[in-house]
């Protein structure tokens, strides 16, 4: 028994279960404070090959799967002569639990045959087949989101011969009520085997009894490949029966070929289910919603021929959205917000011509925008007023354009409320009395009274120490009490909710209703009853929306149905309307010579998002940060775009520094509340914490032995820090007191230690505020503006000086760090460098460019109807 000891960088807590293929216990990663499920050979297997091959394959198999609906394995690794897999600790409940005996609802089966469909169709993308797909296999966590399990007894489609594989023609490995006929047979298999296990499963969904069973082994043998199912029932829609017994062919060229066709025929059922226009089923009747499970309620792992899940609680069930879509113009539709009636929706567009978002208004239901605003200026942020009447919103760009209006909501003459010309308006809100608007920005909500301008601070009573804005203000609809926003880059996002009284004053202490990683929280809004909020919640690194009890009781639930990239959530009695934003950024490769670039091309490509580049100190590697596999994480590359490769599998990855001697990597991440910095070896490994939680960007100094970052505890000044690199002894101050207003992201430290390259925002010139470049020496010394006269748009600190593009330039610049001399580079051929956002870097031989460029950015508006009060 090894409970209560330490194996490798996890603390063993307790044996959850044990099968033919492992041991399970539950375990703590002492690295990154998150509890594990650690699972290992059983005792006297580990010296068997073939049992230690089947292990190993499963550990890599389900690595390779980076996917929301397969289980996460962090790592694998030997220790005392046995194998581990360190993944993901679930809470939920096994899909065999889950199965009564007359099966799961018809809406339910389908919401998690999409899911299991989902993660098979990569699988397969990826050149695996489960070949052990059962209900045991399947975990569905308390979010009612589906999990699959076990890569055990996988075949990688694409390794070689069948006779080098691990599962030998004429060897029979599986479970056998749910095989494919030719893996009973011991016949060597493909992507269809599974398609045919996954018609098992959907047919023991939908009816509570196996496919195929019998008395012992060989009669269940007999019934896979000679018998056919009894017909489900009518209780099953005609089309569903159909699709399973499609799946169910006893020949693998007459069954569905893709897991891919599958899953869009399951959404098709699903759709019209939803909509009433399924013959032999009556419509769909919403489930209930999801409900916390008892926290008395104890965690089991079930253990079956190596598969792992969590198990907790009684069954969960959910209701099921079904958005359409509001808008589908070019460009981006953002920003929604409806009418206090529900009939009309205000939202901000930068038009046909995807050159200024402008105010428009559309009724809900057929029918054109009207286009409230026409100013140069990018106007965000609608609001309506209490009586319909108004939208008020935002208005950036100049300080002459800048400021808070309101205008006439079906068109008419604007009026400027304030000139905002000092305030970094995030969010406009109109308080219950019609009066004054809400307008977060920093530590504090500032009052802005509608008919005099007259402006006020409004703090809230919240228990932050450190750095810290309050935005998004939502009051409750009978406006007693306003929820918001605290996002906080150390310790990470809160949603609080305090008392509002008539006389636009706050009253009492917050209460927390939930808390989150930093940039977790991105919208909210009240049900009709005020007794739930919707949020748009990134932190699994995809917004996805989720609804949550306003007294904090219950954990948010997620709203099956709505997708994810929601960005912008608003509501009015049973109406909702979000936006679905989605970008996605691929890395793009320039040379530069004779103070020119040459041709531009691809350097990586996925359908998800690929940033912050940056090259190793020798050329070789390229670090960049990816949400391919779900969650912003750390990967590295060989400098032509080979052996491209994943590093973490833990928290979203911010900010990346490589060692002197290119073998490691530093990097920010929230595996929990706060802030960290982690270093982990570039060729893969285990991360390791480096000082306290709680601090920002770090870097490595040039000996290699020190490590220099941000940190701000207990106020809200900033403070530069240094620590051995090994994290022995306490972090030293080396910074008294830090110019204000910096980006901690953008730094950069002279070798001696003498002075500091860093970007600060708003810097003041001419007369909007943009981003400066500037420099001063430590510890005090007046900061100096570097290079830019206009502004910053881009910028890329690398050793021995800071590229950077001007505002309105088309020049990419060089300032050395030792003289602060500038040098025109080259002049770029397209403005891929131009935006504050954009990222990139410069080779250490000064001859490429690698950068982060959109490929297709969409964001379109969808409706939901019948959101229950």
């Amino acid at each position: 028994m090894i409970t209560g000891q330490r194996i490798s960088h996890f603390e063993i807590l307790d044996k959850l279960g044990e099968g033919g293929m492992g041991v399970v216990y539950k375990a703590r990663d002492l690295d990154l404070n998150r509890f594990v499920a650690l699972k290992m050979l059983p005792s006297g297997v580990g010296a068997d090959p073939s049992r230690r091959a089947r292990f190993l394959q499963e550990a890599q198999a389900a690595s390779a799967l980076n996917h929301p609906n397969i289980v996460t394995v962090y790592e694998i690794f030997r220790e005392g002569g046995n194998e581990f897999i360190a993944m993901e600790y679930l809470d939920g409940k096994t899909l065999g639990d889950l199965i009564g005996p007359r099966g799961l609802k018809i809406e339910e089966a389908l919401r998690l045959g999409e899911q299991i469909a989902t993660a098979l169709a990569a699988a397969h993308g990826a050149g695996i087949v489960h070949r052990d797909l059962k209900p045991a296999n399947v975990m569905v966590t308390g979010l009612g989101l589906a999990k699959v399990l076990d890569f055990g007894l996988a075949k990688l489609t694409e390794t070689g011969p069948e006779d080098a594989t691990l599962t030998e023609a004429g060897t029979v490995m599986g479970t056998l009520a749910y095989m494919s006929p030719e893996q009973a047979e011991g016949r060597k298999v493909d992507w269809r085997s599974d398609i045919f296990s996954f018609g098992t499963l959907l047919y023991e969904m939908v009816t509570g009894r196996r496919a195929f069973d019998g008395d012992g082994r060989v009669q269940t043998l007999a019934a896979v490949l000679e018998k056919e199912p009894a017909t489900p029932g009518d209780a099953v829609p005609r089309e569903l029966q159909r699709l399973i017994a499609r799946c169910m062919k006893k020949k693998a060229g007459e069954r569905s070929q893709s897991m891919v066709d599958v899953k869009h025929a399951l959404e098709e059922l699903r759709a019209e289910i939803a909509s009433g226009a399924m013959s032999g089923v009556h419509a769909a009747v919403p489930l209930k919603k999801a409900s916390r499970w008892p926290l008395a309620a104890a965690a089991v792992v079930v253990l079956a021929v190596g598969g792992i899940w969590m198990m907790s609680g009684r069954k969960t069930e959910a209701v099921i959205y079904k958005p359409v879509p509001f808008t589908s113009y070019p460009g981006l539709e953002q920003d929604p917000a409806l009418s206090p009636d529900g009939k009309f929706v205000a939202f901000s567009w930068n038009g046909p011509n995807q050159d200024n978002f402008d105010i428009y208004v559309r009724r809900v239901g057929p029918g054109e925008p009207l286009r409230l605003t026409q100013s140069p200026g990018p106007d965000r942020f609608p609001a309506w007023s209490p009586n319909g009447d108004m939208v008020a919103f935002f208005r950036g760009g100049t300080t002459e354009l800048r400021g808070v209006f309101v205008i006439p909501a079906l068109g008419g003459t604007e009026r400027r409320v304030s000139r905002g010309g000092g305030t970094l308006t995030l969010s406009v809100t109109w308080t219950p009395d019609g009066k004054a608007l809400l307008l977060g920005s920093a530590h504090w909500f500032t009052l802005l009274q509608v008919e005099t301008g007259e402006e006020s601070r409004l703090a809230v009573p919240i228990r932050r120490t450190s750095h810290f804005h309050v935005t998004n203000p939502a009051f409750s609809p009978d406006g007693r009490e306003l929820a918001f926003v605290v996002s906080d880059s150390v310790e990470g996002d809160s949603i609080h909710i305090v008392g509002w009284s008539a006389g636009g004053k706050v009253e009492g202490t917050d209460r927390v209703v939930t808390t989150g990683r930093s940039g977790a929280y991105l919208s909210l809004a009240w049900s009709a009853d005020g007794k739930s909020i919707f949020i748009a919640d990134s932190q699994g690194g995809i917004p996805k929306p989720f609804r949550l009890r306003a007294n904090g009781d219950a954990v948010p639930e997620l709203m099956a149905g709505l997708g994810e990239h929601i960005t912008d959530i608003s509501a009015s009695g049973t109406r909702l309307v979000y936006s679905n934003r989605i970008q996605d950024l691929d890395l793009w490769r320039m040379e530069i010579g004779g103070g020119k670039f040459g041709p531009v091309a691809q350097f990586l490509k996925s359908t998800r998002s690929e940033g912050s580049p940056k090259f190793s100190p020798d050329g070789k590697e390229i670090a960049f940060i990816s949400d391919r596999s779900g969650e912003a994480e750390l990967w590295v590359a060989n400098a032509d775009g080979s052996n491209l490769r994943q590093l973490t599998k833990a928290a979203p990855v911010f900010g990346l520094s490589w060692s002197p001697d290119s073998l490691e990597l530093l990097y920010r991440a929230i595996p929990s509340k706060g802030t960290a910095l982690f270093r982990i070896r570039s060729q893969g490994g285990s991360p390791r914490q480096i000082g306290p939680s709680g601090v920002q960007m770090g870097r490595w100094l040039p000996d290699g032995k020190t490590i220099v970052y941000t940190a701000a505890p207990g106020s809200d000044t900033y403070r530069l820090y240094k620590i051995d690199a090994e994290g022995k002894g306490a972090p030293e101050v080396i910074e008294g007191s830090e110019q204000g207003g910096a980006d901690i992201n953008a730094w950069f430290l002279s070798a001696d230690g003498r002075d500091i390259w860093r970007t600060i925002m708003p810097l003041r010139i001419g007369e909007a505020p943009v981003i400066g470049l500037i420099r001063h020496r430590l510890p005090n010394g007046e900061p100096v503006v570097l290079a830019a006269k206009n502004g910053v748009g881009a910028y890329s600190f690398e050793s021995e000086g800071v590229y950077f593009v001007a505002v309105d330039s088309d020049v990419l610049q060089y300032c050395r760090y030792s003289d602060n001399k500038v040098t025109d580079i080259a002049t770029l051929p397209e403005r891929f460098l131009r935006g504050g956002r954009t990222r990139f870097t410069v080779s250490p031989d000064g001859k490429t460019v690698i950068f982060s460029k959109a490929d297709e950015t969409i964001s379109d508006l969808y409706l939901v109807e019948g959101v229950s009060k």
